[in-house]
């Protein structure tokens, strides 16, 4: 209200500075005066993030391109790029969205609402359907960093019961947002081997009567740039791992060549 003092809230004067604690039957915010008068406002604009997430299976196939996220009958944030990568559990996804927010310019700062818009920091936002709560991976953009591009690579996934080997075809596929990210082009199994130590105190290298090792050749959809290539968002070179959703079956598999 207005009186011969100025403006007041709670019986004290709107001074700059000023912490102000608001309470509503929805909410409960608390901050500092910015500024004090009819036109007081802070400048807003909008901002694209890159944020990272993990989601479950059913939700991440609600995120559509185009969702909006709303506070108050008010757009805050627009899904523009949606990308939903297998993890090891199958009923989880690791989630990469692409945001427009609505934000603010608080100084030399870009808020989403009370939050720096920097990387590492996380956002919260929900709609009907699901809710995102990740971590800001990159601002001023909506894509991962590089340049995509398809690189063969060389899978191997080690002493395997023989019946699971014998899964593995050449054309399986995994896809993501009608895209094919990861083709198996070729396909070798060999016994695993095992050691074993003979009466006479010798050491031999013989054939696993059960295991086998399976080796992948893969065309994988990757993304280079001058810190190195990535898949699905992750380091990939010699000795890492990946993950596969190939329809049938989700599998983990060391990187045994990625130079092709």
């Amino acid at each position: 209200m207005a009186n011969d003092d100025g403006m007041t809230y709670a019986d004290a004067p709107l001074r700059l500075g000023r912490s102000l604690d608001i309470a509503t039957n929805r909410y409960q915010v608390s901050g500092a005066i910015r500024s004090v008068g009819a036109n007081a406002s802070l400048p807003t604009d909008t901002t694209d993030v890159l944020l990272e997430t993990g989601l479950p299976a059913v939700d991440a196939d609600e995120v559509t391109v185009g969702d909006q996220l709303r506070i108050g009958g008010q757009t805050v944030a627009t899904v523009e790029t949606i990308n939903a990568h297998a993890t090891r559990d199958p009923n989880q996804h690791r989630v990469l969205v692409g945001l427009t927010l609505a934000t603010i310019s608080d100084g030399d700062t870009t808020r989403f609402g009370v939050t720096p818009v920097r990387r590492g920091n996380t956002l919260s936002l929900a709609t009907d359907e699901y809710e995102l709560d990740g971590r800001i991976q990159r601002v001023g953009t909506l894509e991962p960093p590089g340049t995509p591009t398809i690189r063969t690579v060389t899978l191997e996934i080690s002493e395997v019961r023989e019946d699971f080997a014998e899964t593995f075809h050449a054309g399986m596929t995994e896809r993501a947002d009608d895209e094919t990210i990861a083709r198996v082009t070729n396909v070798d199994v060999e016994p695993s081997t095992l050691i074993t130590t003979g009466d006479d105190g010798s050491v031999n290298v013989v054939d696993h009567p059960i295991n086998r090792d399976v080796t992948l050749t893969t065309d994988l959809q990757v993304r280079e740039a001058t810190t190195g290539t990535t898949f699905k968002g992750r380091s990939l070179q010699q000795g890492s791992t990946v993950v596969l959703d190939l329809g049938t079956t989700t599998i983990e598999a060391t990187v045994v060549n990625a130079d092709a």
